[in-house]
């Protein structure tokens, strides 16, 4: 029976210390007035996430859908980039993953 509270007094020690992060509010700046603000954040136009929305969808149509089933395997096997994806990878990337394949 000791053992038995023992173990529930751990437990509730590991349940409760562990969560006690869970109910703090966001992070919240203090001015000098005393009156908590929430840090500004970054606003993106309607046009602007429509534009990237769409060359995710061109990326991965070009990735998956373009492309045979075949061909995939053999790219992803030979961690060669497939040449109609090469647009939408950064060229320094590009660099670094020949360099490390060499």
């Amino acid at each position: 029976m000791k053992k038995l509270g023992i173990v529930l007094l751990i437990a509730s020690v590991l349940i409760f210390g562990t969560s006690c992060g869970v109910m703090q509010p966001a992070s919240v700046t203090v001015n000098e007035g005393g009156v908590g603000e929430k840090p500004a954040t970054a606003t993106i136009s309607a046009d602007d996430d429509l534009k990237a929305k769409k060359v995710i969808s061109e990326y991965f149509t070009a990735l998956y859908a373009d492309t045979s089933v075949d061909s995939y395997n053999e790219y992803s096997r030979t961690g060669i980039i497939p040449d109609n994806i090469r647009g939408y990878i950064a060229d320094k990337t590009i660099k670094e993953g020949m360099v490390i394949r060499r």
